[in-house]
């Protein structure tokens, strides 16, 4: 069968209001909270082996939750400028399959400081492998060090992190 291809392009504007709990959490919560409103342009492109997405967007007033203290409450931020992109390519061969994603993410404020909690990029891959009613599964995933506040001190950052989720199912 051939291998059809996919794409899309995609330009909206958005509104988010506060939530209840970004307003009324307690402690913590924000009733002074002003809308977000913003802009993206995504275009992705698919074929069953392969597919990637990249995007750009702007955001005023984007609310994001920070710590005060001990306490960690929302506020609006003036300005976010959002851009990135990921890619995919899966394979199989008989009772083998493998898919390897990365991704690239670049969200900064006015002043260029990261976003805090948005890692810069990731990467992961899969591989299973299926012996009549059981499918065996690994997948390693690696995230860039992340930062945790509004600051260009890479000391205030998160190292980077990798993890490996095993999985094992048998169907019916």
């Amino acid at each position: 069968e051939k291998a059809r291809t996919q794409w899309s392009l995609k330009l909206h504007r958005h509104q988010r209001f506060p939530t209840l709990n970004d307003q009324f959490w307690v402690p913590g919560g924000n009733p002074a909270l002003r809308a977000e409103l913003g802009w993206e342009v995504r275009a992705t492109l698919n074929r069953s082996f392969a597919g990637a997405e990249l995007y750009r967007g702007q955001l005023a007033d984007a609310i994001v939750w920070m710590p005060v203290g001990t306490v960690w409450t929302p506020r609006n931020v003036a300005s976010i400028s959002r851009w990135g992109g990921s890619a995919r390519l899966t394979g199989s061969s008989g009772p083998w399959t493998g898919t390897l994603r990365a991704q690239v993410v670049r969200s900064v404020n006015e002043l260029g400081l990261h976003v805090p909690y948005v890692a810069p990029w990731s990467l992961s891959a899969s591989g299973s492998r299926t012996f009549r009613t059981w499918t065996l599964k690994a997948e390693p995933r690696f995230r860039a060090a992340t930062p945790t506040a509004w600051s260009g001190d890479r000391s205030t950052w998160l190292p980077a992190q990798a993890q490996v989720d095993l999985h094992a199912q048998w169907s019916m």
